[in-house]
């Protein structure tokens, strides 16, 4: 029962890593979106 809990809060901490790395992409994609489209504004 032990070992159980304890693999379980492993795949909690690997799946709360893995959900902030994919907001973090999330992040990342949209304040590059935002900066090209800045440019693509003073461009134009």
């Amino acid at each position: 029962m032990n070992s159980l809990k304890e693999r379980s809060s492993f795949y909690d901490e690997i799946k709360f890593i893995n959900d902030s790395f994919l907001f973090y992409n999330l992040f990342q994609k949209h304040t590059t979106y935002l900066k090209s489209n800045k440019i693509i504004k003073k461009n134009f």
